[in-house]
């Protein structure tokens, strides 16, 4: 479980609310490696506000593991998009 925001550059890229599952970047800091990733929520996503959703990705493309309370970006690198801030971790296979 996660919480994302996106921020204003997310309007190019989506129509809002997102109400279906989004396919994209996810990576920490300011830096490469970056994971694919799918975005899945139960209520439909809304700009500049805290989504609860579910992510899945690929944590073997990551530099180091995930944990708790992690930020990390999401868009086309290096055009972040959002922010996730990891909230539990639900496998550790790559799932949020």
């Amino acid at each position: 479980m996660a919480k994302l925001v996106f921020n204003d550059h997310a309007k190019q890229f989506f129509n809002f609310p997102i109400r279906n599952t989004i396919r994209i970047s996810f990576w920490k800091g300011e830096t490469k490696p970056t994971s694919p990733c799918e975005i899945t929520c139960k209520e439909d996503m809304i700009l500049n506000f805290e989504n609860k959703v579910h992510i899945q990705f690929l944590p073997d493309l990551l530099k180091r593991p995930v944990k708790v309370p992690d930020l990390f970006h999401i868009g086309t690198f290096p055009i972040m998009i959002g922010e996730v801030t990891v909230v539990e971790l639900l496998a550790t296979n790559g799932s949020l």
